[in-house]
């Protein structure tokens, strides 16, 4: 258990790095070049720049926004915890759902995080108080044994 979950978190947070380094490498880029556009006293490149700049830099939060709700997909599935369904897909795009969202990679919205979260949470909860129930059972029959020994050791004395 520990080994699996020590390699999800170096996937995860290797991967977080690698796209929050992407995201600080876009900026440095999009201003060196915006810089050198400014400079030039061209419009029409600083309105490309910046389109592009917000495009490239909304897939890297759309990506890291996917990588999150793979992890709580998997915690989710792992705790067998119902996922949100995911839209199907029409003519027309995706079809509209408060769960999901996503143009270039789907993600769980906010709702959708916080019902899945509320989900796992449930199922948590629920597993401690089995493992509280079982443990308190546990130690009234031990503690029922030991006293009947000592009653029993007692008494043949």
């Amino acid at each position: 258990m520990k080994i699996r979950i020590r390699k999800f978190l170096r996937r995860f947070f290797t991967e977080a790095y690698r796209l929050k380094l992407e995201e600080k490498r876009l900026e440095k880029e999009f201003q060196k070049q915006l810089r050198t556009a400014k400079a030039a006293r061209n419009e029409e490149e600083i309105g490309f720049l910046k389109a592009e700049y917000n495009t490239d830099s909304f897939i890297n939060w759309e990506q890291r926004e996917a990588l999150l709700t793979k992890s709580l997909i998997k915690e989710a599935e792992g705790l067998r915890v119902h996922i949100p369904a995911k839209p199907n897909w029409t003519v027309d795009g995706y079809e509209e759902s408060e769960d999901w969202d996503g143009i270039y990679e789907r993600y769980l919205t906010d709702k959708g995080i916080s019902k899945l979260e509320e989900e796992i949470e449930k199922k948590k909860k629920w597993k401690r108080e089995r493992w509280a129930f079982v443990i308190q059972c546990t130690s009234a029959a031990v503690t029922v044994i030991g006293t009947l020994s000592g009653w029993i050791a007692f008494y043949l004395k």
